[in-house]
């Protein structure tokens, strides 16, 4: 499956992350996770992850970021049968 995403609002503390499905078969175990190295202080809070989006869905998921700083900040986006997509 292949997912477009846009970040819409990219806060001090939170961003809103845009999530289309622009084709192939459903896109299943869609997760939202923190990209940054494991030793990174601080992360990443999605309020949505572990989903699927069927062709022409969308989902706009707002990720709050928790102790970490600005600079460095980056999120993975995968699936099942999405490639990562890395957002910053």
């Amino acid at each position: 499956a292949r997912l477009t995403t846009r970040l819409e609002d990219r806060g001090d503390d939170a961003w809103r992350l845009r999530l289309t499905h622009a084709g192939g078969p459903a896109a299943l175990g869609v997760l939202v996770s923190d990209g940054r190295p494991v030793a990174s202080p601080g992360w990443a809070e999605a309020d949505d992850s572990g989903f699927d989006l069927l062709p022409g869905e969308e989902r706009l998921v707002t990720v709050r970021w928790a102790d970490a700083p600005p600079a460095g900040r980056r999120l993975t986006i995968g699936g099942w049968n999405v490639d990562p997509i890395d957002v910053s």
